[in-house]
């Protein structure tokens, strides 16, 4: 809501976050730049021998097709460095689907590498993505080298907004209707439930905070810069 008591205090979108004291270094619009923030911060840990730490990198199928997600994976591996890449995978890219974009098979990619792969087909399930990603974490924790996660998942709207697009033919509702009854979201289990009150209360009172929090004023246009 552009307040004051914001992460970025009221001057920058929500594409642009950092909360480094909670560990978050911080977010970018461009597409696959955070993959090289995310290997550059594990360099820096490497070099000041902190030990038992991990940085995640989180991007989508499509960061997989820049440059820069290649660079990382390779100097990550390079030199070992404790990083696991978190892929979300829904298959597309804005209106291009996996078919049309990629002629790699992403595990063979990642494999030519020299960094193990995990697989989690099942994304609609949060209980079983928080249990399978123990392992990929616990590697990277232990031996200080990177892994890769590939989330498996499906996009409920558009690229952008909260409209529906099959109308332009590159997805159909059919396989969206089949992902959807298997979201616990969805089909409202007694666990959800339980979480859902707690969730709500907190945004309620996130959004409290924020609403009654004040605005940047011109004094702040050049703090923090």
């Amino acid at each position: 809501m552009g307040r004051r008591t914001g992460l970025s205090k009221g001057k920058a979108g929500s594409m642009h976050l950092a909360a480094p004291d909670v560990g978050i270094i911080g977010a970018s619009a461009v597409v696959a730049s955070t993959i090289s923030h995310a290997v550059g911060a594990a360099l820096a840990s490497k070099i000041r021998k902190e030990h038992n730490r991990v940085f995640v990198a989180n991007f989508g199928d499509g960061a997989t097709e820049q440059g820069v997600f290649h660079e990382s994976m390779n100097f990550a591996a390079l030199h070992s460095l404790p990083v696991l890449f978190l892929c979300e995978d829904n298959g597309l890219a804005v209106h291009a689907t996996s078919k049309e974009r990629q002629s790699f098979q992403l595990s063979n990619l990642v494999s030519s590498y020299g960094i193990c792969y995990w697989d989690i087909a099942e994304g609609y399930d949060p209980f079983l993505v928080y249990k399978q990603a123990r392992p990929p974490i616990e590697y990277v924790r232990d031996n200080q080298r990177p892994a890769f996660l590939r989330v498996q998942t499906a996009r409920y709207r558009e690229h952008v907004g909260p409209g529906e697009d099959f109308e332009y033919g590159y997805r159909n509702r059919g396989d969206l209707a089949t992902w959807m009854s298997r979201d616990p979201l969805f089909k409202d289990t007694p666990e959800i439930r339980e979480m859902r009150i707690e969730i709500e209360q907190e945004i309620d009172k996130a959004v409290d905070f924020a609403i009654n929090s004040p605005k940047p004023n011109f004094e702040d246009l050049l703090t923090d810069v």
